[in-house]
């Protein structure tokens, strides 16, 4: 399972809400904000209708009701792309810790040598699934490396 704050770090989307320009049923074009049936409108002050918000993917483009906060579809991949990623972390981290181990002697040869093997396999599997996610998601490696601090 994955860690809410490895997920949060890693979504390259947002819901941004989308306001209407002017009303659909008159020609007026001044629709102002109002709270209607627990959640925000927008509201004609001269034909006195109401239009409720919606929130739409930056990524997909997908619609949602003003109270949500995630794109279930876009969700599903990040969270792919962070169970993979983290996984990888972990196996390098397990291959760190296998080195200080027998550099001290504390482990045997045999069973450094199998658990080293272990740890790459998986490493290299991750690595691969990774690839095809995110070609899924056309994420270049462009957008992986960091900025310059300014």
């Amino acid at each position: 399972m994955v860690e809410l704050e490895d997920i949060v770090k890693r979504r390259d989307y947002k819901l941004k809400p989308y306001f209407f320009k002017s009303c659909k049923k008159c020609p007026s074009n001044y629709l102002t904000l109002m709270r209607h049936n627990n959640t925000i409108g927008q509201w004609c002050p001269d034909c006195r209708s109401i239009f409720d918000i919606s929130r739409v993917c930056t990524f997909c483009n997908l619609v949602y009701d003003f109270d949500d906060m995630e794109c279930i579809e876009c969700e599903k991949i990040i969270t792919e792309i962070a169970a993979f990623e983290v996984c990888i972390e972990d196996n390098e981290k397990a291959l760190r810790r296998l080195s200080r181990k027998h550099k001290r002697g504390d482990i045997p040869e045999t069973i450094f040598l199998n658990q080293k093997q272990i740890c790459q396999e998986e490493i290299i599997k991750c690595k691969e699934e990774l690839e095809k996610v995110k070609a899924i998601r056309r994420i270049e490696q462009l957008l992986e490396s960091p900025t310059q601090k300014q």
